[in-house]
């Protein structure tokens, strides 16, 4: 079997890449894509709540509680994206990491409980 040429692969591609094209599949699949951003949002916010209501609880200052909502923002996408034991092993790190940078130590260990169980 002959390889295609490279005339033609510029074709597909340019057929690709063709503006109305784009347009239409991204009209076939906004309604479902809003829908499941809005979820996804809703998620985050009520993650970033539960992350806030820890630190305040403990009167954290203003100006260090951006970092532990990264530890929360960071430990939803790993449970978000890994099960098990390598779940547990990111965790592991992420708390491990962030205790290093100088972070509170239980606070960190309750934010990661609390965002990824």
């Amino acid at each position: 079997m002959p390889v295609r040429d490279a005339k033609y692969r510029a074709l597909k591609y340019a057929a690709k890449i063709d503006p109305d094209v784009i347009r239409a599949r991204f009209e076939a699949q906004k309604d479902a894509m809003v829908e499941q951003e809005a979820e996804r949002f809703a998620s985050l916010a009520a993650m970033e709540d539960t992350v806030k209501s820890i630190v305040e609880a403990v009167g954290v200052s203003t100006i260090e509680i951006p970092q532990y909502l990264n530890v929360g923002r960071k430990a939803y996408k790993i449970s978000n994206k890994f099960s098990g034991k390598t779940a547990q092993n990111e965790l592991m790190a992420l708390g491990a990491l962030w205790k290093m940078r100088g972070l509170d130590e239980k606070l960190v260990d309750q934010i990661i409980t609390a965002i990824a169980g």
